[in-house]
Parts: C-alpha cells; sequence; structure tokens
C-alpha cells in the first residue's frame, strides 16, 4: 500500500503526465458494475486501489478523467452492500474495517471541499448510506457501527432534505424521542437546572425519599446495554455533524435540543453517584462509566453546535441561550465534584462543557457576559478549592478553567469591560496582590 501511495502522491503533482499510471490504478479497482449488483466481494489489493484513487482525488479533484470519480461514486453508494460481512476480504476485522473506513470518507471529504460538483454527487447518496447503517436488518452490524463511526470522524456533504430524514432516524436511538408535532410543551421550554440538581455528589441526593430516587437511577443506568450507550454517542455526533453542514427543519432542531436537556439531566444525576453505590464493579463498572462519559461529552459538544444553530436575533434565543449556560455549568460543577473527575474521560467531558461556556459567553454579541460571570465565578473558585490544583501541578480541570477564563476575559475586555473588571475583583487572590497585579498575571494568557 505504501508504494502505491507513493505513486499516487507522486501522479497528482503531474497527472497529465501519469495517464497511464492512473489508469493502471484504476483498473485495479472493483469495476462499478460489479458493485452495484448482487452481493459483491472485494479483495484486500482492489480496496488499496480504491483508498489510492480516492487520495489522487482529494488532491485533484477537477482532473479532467472521470473515471476516479466514477469508481469513487460507485463504491460510495455500493457502502450498504458491505454490511454483509462476505463483502471484505477473511482477514478483515472490524477495527480494519474501521480503519479503511476513515481514510476513505477522509478523502472524499478533502475532495468535496474541492469541488462543488463531486460534492453535489456524493451528497445524493450520503443521506441513505447512513440511514441503512441504522437500520441494517440483514447485515453485520459490526460494519455497519464501522462506517457510523467513521463518519463520526469524517461527515461527507448531505442535502438537506436527507438532513431531516437522518436526524429523524437518529433521534429515534434515544428511548424518550418523541416527535416535536406530538410533543407537549414541556419538550419545548428552555433548558433549566434547579439547585436541587446541581448538588455536589458528596451531598448525596434530596431529602425526602432521596435514597429510592439514588436506588432507582443506578439501576437505571446499570440496566442500559452497552451498545445502546454507544449507539446514542454516535447519533450525537452524527446530529452534531449535521449541523455543521446543513440547517434542518425548525421542528426537529427543537426535538434535538429537547435530547440534549434530557442528556444533560441525565449527566448530573449520573456524576453525583458515589462510586460505592454502584453494584458493578471492577472493569465491567469502568466501562460502563467511560461509555456513558463520553456520550455526554458528545452531548456537550452537540450543545455547542446546536447553540451556533441558534437565531440570534429571534426573540426566543435569549432563554434558550440562559437555559444552555446553566446546564453547562451545572454540568461542569457536578464533573468536578464527581468521584470521577480524576479519570481522563471526564476531564475530557469538564473541557468541553467549559467550551460551550465560552462559546455562550460571546453568542448574542456577549449579551449574556454578565450573567455568565456570575455564575462562572462559582466554578472557577470551586476549581481553584480543589486540593489536587494546589501543587505545581495544578491538573487538566484546573486547566481548562484557566484557558475558558483567559478566553473570556479577552472577549470582554473589549466588548463590555465593566463585568470582567467585576469578575476579577471578586477573587480573594486581588485583596493580596491588588488589581493591576492581578490584570499583568491574567493578560498574558489571553
Amino acid at each position: 500500500m505504501e508504494s502505491m501511495t507513493e505513486l499516487c502522491d507522486l501522479i497528482a503533482q503531474n497527472p497529465a503526465q501519469f495517464v497511464d499510471k492512473l489508469a493502471w490504478i484504476c483498473g485495479r479497482c472493483p469495476p462499478p458494475e460489479a458493485l452495484l449488483v448482487g452481493s459483491p466481494r472485494v479483495s484486500r489489493s482492489q480496496l488499496n486501489a480504491i483508498l489510492a484513487v480516492a487520495r489522487f482525488l482529494s488532491k485533484c479533484p477537477n482532473h479532467s478523467d472521470e473515471m476516479p470519480k466514477s469508481i469513487l461514486l460507485a463504491f460510495y453508494r455500493s457502502i450498504p452492500s458491505s454490511f454483509n460481512p462476505s463483502f471484505w476480504p477473511q482477514s478483515f476485522t472490524n477495527d480494519t474495517i474501521l480503519s479503511f473506513f476513515r481514510e476513505f470518507l477522509e478523502y472524499i471529504c478533502k475532495a468535496s471541499e474541492l469541488s462543488p460538483e463531486f460534492s453535489t454527487d456524493v451528497a445524493r447518496f450520503t443521506g441513505d448510506i447512513l440511514i441503512s447503517a441504522l437500520g441494517n436488518p440483514n447485515g453485520d452490524f459490526g460494519v455497519s457501527k464501522a462506517v457510523l463511526k467513521a463518519m463520526c470522524y469524517h461527515f461527507p456533504p448531505i442535502p438537506p432534505d436527507d438532513a431531516n430524514k437522518l436526524v429523524l432516524a437518529l433521534l429515534e436511538q434515544f428511548d424518550n424521542f418523541v416527535p416535536q408535532e406530538l410533543a407537549t410543551s414541556s419538550h419545548s421550554s428552555p433548558m433549566s437546572m434547579s439547585n436541587v440538581d446541581l448538588l455536589p455528589a458528596s451531598s448525596g441526593y434530596s431529602d425526602g425519599g432521596g435514597d429510592a430516587a439514588e436506588k432507582r437511577a443506578i439501576a437505571s443506568f446499570e440496566e442500559e446495554p452497552i451498545d445502546r450507550i454507544e449507539k446514542q454517542e454516535i447519533a450525537l455526533i452524527l446530529i452534531g455533524n449535521v449541523l455543521e453542514k446543513v440547517s434542518i427543519d425548525a421542528n426537529l432542531l427543537e426535538s434535538v435540543r429537547g435530547i440534549v436537556k434530557q442528556q444533560f439531566q441525565s449527566m448530573v444525576t449520573f456524576l453525583k453517584i458515589r462510586k460505592r453505590d454502584w453494584s458493578e464493579q471492577g472493569q465491567s463498572l469502568k466501562v460502563r462509566i467511560n461509555a456513558k462519559l463520553a456520550a455526554y461529552q458528545a452531548a456537550a459538544r452537540l450543545q455547542i453546535k446546536a447553540l451556533a444553530s441558534l437565531d440570534l436575533d429571534g426573540k426566543s434565543s435569549k432563554k434558550l441561550l440562559q437555559g444552555a449556560l446553566a446546564s453547562l455549568i451545572g454540568a461542569a460543577e457536578a464533573c468536578l465534584f464527581s468521584v470521577w473527575r480524576k479519570w481522563r474521560a471526564c476531564e475530557e467531558l469538564f473541557s468541553s462543557l467549559l467550551s460551550g461556556i465560552s462559546h455562550a459567553a460571546v453568542a448574542r454579541d456577549g449579551q449574556m457576559l454578565r450573567v455568565l460571570l456570575i455564575r462562572f465565578k462559582s466554578l472557577v473558585l470551586a476549581t481553584c478549592a480543589q486540593t489536587d490544583t494546589w501543587g505545581s501541578n495544578q491538573g487538566p480541570m484546573f486547566e481548562s478553567v484557566l484557558k475558558t477564563s483567559c478566553e473570556i476575559i479577552q472577549f470582554g475586555w473589549n466588548k463590555d469591560r465593566s463585568p470582567v473588571d467585576t469578575f476579577i475583583m471578586g477573587f480573594p487572590i486581588c485583596e493580596r496582590n491588588g488589581y493591576d497585579e492581578e490584570v499583568s498575571f491574567i493578560l498574558p494568557f489571553t
């Protein structure tokens, strides 16, 4: 494969000089007509040739010869056929297939970015491929899962109509999803968190049936199959990828916000559970915790993309932004006090939540800055109060808070300095160092 890659790069430098070499590589690919009928099979050498042609097209998407495009589009269109394990060489595992699709889709996406015509051709098939992968009644879910996961990393173009169908299919991965036209007003209310929801893990659950509520929550989490958690993580990532590509139906977007809200409420509950209260222990618990934290991180990232989809001039956007901000800070506080806070997955979740807070700060031209800084200050103080931040190595959570603080201060310094002054002066260190010294410490990071 390495020699074919080198040859591909050489051809891309001067395609006119190596027409015969390009034709030779194309000739090693599976014939387009064979991929679209019956139960096709491919060899390792054919797959290597497909990757080489895809790599070439990512460098020369407007090449005059239509054969490379025809070959790639035929293979792309035939992806649902690949859900049958017999499609692949016998030695290929699901991990090998995932690696192949990640590389293939990376090249497809690069070529689509450089060629509007090729992008349009690719978009015709993306929706059907993904919906087939989600349904896949007859194939191997391991293969279709590899396709879905690869699309999480590199998402090809998709037309708006197909995007709406896809998002609806992805939302149906969640048991509590109710289509917007059937939903009550509670599903479209802005996100909000009560103070009870934001209690740190050390406080346990609220008084009055708290033990029973805790047991029900733990039982619910422990009964959830790992593969369903992984499917939901993939669904959340793919919805976010769609939002980056196209605008979706307003009712669907409202349903997406509803699912995100439910994920955040579940997140806070999950993070408050103490380790000793789980009946699962050992490796099985570790797998469950990591899977759940990964899904919650996908929800946090989707929250950021949903914020970017807000109609900033709309009357409801301010309430939605306030609710999103409350959920982000509440979840970050729950992360900070969680028994899993030193796990890498929890640290990454915390970082994603703070990235969302930073995005909320600049939304609506900084109109939320004053309210945000009041809420954010308590999170900063709580982070600094953690004993593991007192040494020379403050840890990833402290670094995330510092980075976000600098981003918000830098934005506010030029937009509305008054709340930034109040924010900085509110820290005890200012009483010892003085305001000018504190600002001189912070500004180099911005």
